[in-house]
């Protein structure tokens, strides 16, 4: 018998399909309740998002559950939907003490790892290097901003981060009982403006990359402390920068994240499963395989809008007609005749290869081809 699930989150297309390809039965509510997803799983959409979540969770009463970004900045909002269900994740009193700037940096310290200087005060930011001003409640890399310049820094919720400069990466662990695995790590793409993304969005992932042991070790580090401090449980994400052989935490993402697709479909494991497994048994997976020798490289890029559009139903029949199998081309695909604003997602478009040029030269093309479907 197949065992349902429910995934709530901002959009959930990418853990609903992991799920399914996992064995689960998904019944899935986020903001977009887009075309692909309604196609595959009984899908609800949440027009008044996060607090909709509680009214449209009635509907599934029961079901076990997960979520997606950016759920775990509402800590009383999952406990809540805890309520009479099993949670397959982080409960709110460990998304207090994760999603803490001070929190976070203390125990990485404490165990003697690298970490951004940062402040939580702007009159604490010291004069020299570059610094960034982020939202606590961060997801995508929406809201954050360089600070400096002649327009005084909103602090309310906010605060401060040296800039590391290197690449931007995702590593993906999966923890239980105070201990962590590292599944793999992606580059990240962040503002990519051939995607369509400005300042410090992220607009996708390439990988899984691979590292001297040196950073390897390091990331593996960072996430068995992690889990070991806050008790993390099952999947969560941890954004770093690499520069100087050292990898740079700089913010943790205790849930499913963007890349987990990505390495799951690389290193042909079930991300879902472990996740489940981690949560329900406490066992963390064994030693995964090494991947497909001739495609050892994958992508996704999220499509932005560069001005306010209108999708049209070329964009949908030809994206739709596109894809075949579990591993789409083109995933989170919107209704005909969906507006979507300026900055805003349109769609993800997937590419895969033998070299990380290669996947990036794909995605660009395919970002192309979809704005040729919406002229």
């Amino acid at each position: 018998m197949t065992t349902q699930v429910m995934i709530l989150g901002a959009s959930v297309r990418a853990a609903a399909f992991s799920a399914r390809r996992a064995g689960y039965e998904p019944a899935a509510a986020d903001r977009f309740a887009d075309y692909d997803l309604r196609a595959r799983c009984d899908v609800a959409a949440v027009t008044d998002y996060p607090r909709g979540l509680q009214r449209v969770a009635q509907q599934w009463p029961g079901l076990p559950w997960m979520y997606t970004g950016a759920l775990e900045n509402e800590p009383a909002l999952v406990d809540a939907l805890s309520r009479g269900r099993d949670l397959w994740g982080n409960p709110g009193r460990v998304l207090c003490q994760v999603r803490s700037p001070a929190r976070v940096a203390t125990a990485l310290r404490d165990a003697g790892l690298d970490v951004p200087p940062f402040a939580m005060d702007v009159k604490d930011v010291p004069p020299e290097g570059t610094w960034l001003s982020k939202p606590l409640a961060s997801c995508g890399g929406n809201a954050i901003r360089l600070l400096g310049g002649s327009v005084p820094p909103t602090t309310k919720g906010r605060y401060f981060q040296r800039r590391i400069d290197g690449v931007p990466c995702g590593a993906v662990f999966v923890a239980a009982g105070g201990r962590a695995k590292l599944l793999g790590v992606t580059r990240q793409l962040i503002g990519t403006d051939w995607a369509g993304a400005t300042g410090f969005q992220y607009a996708g992932s390439i990988g899984p990359l691979r590292l001297p042991e040196t950073l390897l070790a390091s990331l593996t580090r960072i996430g068995e402390c992690l889990a070991n401090r806050f008790q993390l449980l099952g999947l969560f994400g941890v954004d770093a920068i690499l520069a100087d052989q050292t990898a740079w935490p700089v913010e943790v993402n205790p849930r499913y994240t963007a890349s987990v697709e990505l390495i799951e479909r690389a290193l042909r494991i079930d991300a879902v499963e472990s996740h489940v497994e981690a949560c329900r048994r406490g066992r963390l997976p064994p030693s995964h395989p090494e991947g497909d020798a001739n495609t050892s490289c994958f992508g996704k890029a999220v499509v932005y809008a560069n001005n306010d559009v209108t999708t049209t139903d070329r964009l949908t029949r030809s994206a739709v007609a596109a894809n075949d199998g579990d591993w789409p081309r083109y995933a989170d695909i919107p209704k005909t005749a969906t507006d979507i604003r300026t900055g805003h997602p349109i769609l993800t478009v997937f590419a895969d290869g033998p070299n990380e040029p290669l996947v990036e030269r794909r995605l660009r093309d395919r970002v192309e081809t979809v704005r040729q479907w919406l002229s």
